[in-house]
């Protein structure tokens, strides 16, 4: 039950709780001789994949939280994505993948880079970047077959070092 309908309840209500009078001279209150009523309400469930509705009111930020999504599992444990250290010039988006999802490996102030990944299938996965406003990027499909854990990105060119990437799935 909303905001509005409690108090329009409590206005229907207050008449009823000590507002009349039961003598001439009105000093007398009227006692209520009917049950208070129950208040219930009921929240509906959904499904944790389903994106909830944004709200167009005015609702505090705690009366609509975000979905939980569930962690990616690698064997039974939750996968931990590998942070980067902070002077990389690597970035790959997302740090956990689907086996079959892309995944974006981006360069800063390169123009030229070859990104592969390790330790995914018999022979490393590997393109070469595009130049992209001043970066280089280049785009990855993880095989379906590709097994779960945090891979080695390797980039090779105008700028070399290394970053990670997470394979997992989600139960």
């Amino acid at each position: 039950m909303g905001r509005r309908s409690l108090l329009v309840l409590g206005a229907c209500l207050a008449p009823l709780a000590g507002c009349g009078s039961d003598d001439e001279a009105g000093t007398g209150t009227l006692a209520l001789t009917q049950p208070t009523p129950s208040v219930t309400t009921e929240t509906p469930t959904r499904p944790e994949t389903e994106p909830r509705p944004e709200s167009t009111d005015t609702e505090a930020p705690e009366a609509n939280p975000p979905a939980k999504t569930e962690p990616y599992r690698c064997g039974g444990e939750e996968l931990k994505a590998l942070s980067a250290p902070r002077d990389s010039k690597i970035t790959v988006k997302p740090a956990i993948v689907e086996p079959g999802g892309r995944i974006e490996v981006r360069v800063k102030d390169a123009s030229e880079a070859r990104v592969s990944i390790a330790g995914v299938i018999d022979k490393p996965l590997v393109a070469v970047a595009k130049p992209d406003g001043g970066d280089a990027v280049a785009t990855l499909t993880m095989p379906r077959s590709a097994s779960c854990g945090n891979k080695p990105v390797i980039v090779a060119g105008d700028y070399s070092g290394q970053a990670s990437v997470g394979v997992g799935t989600r139960p």
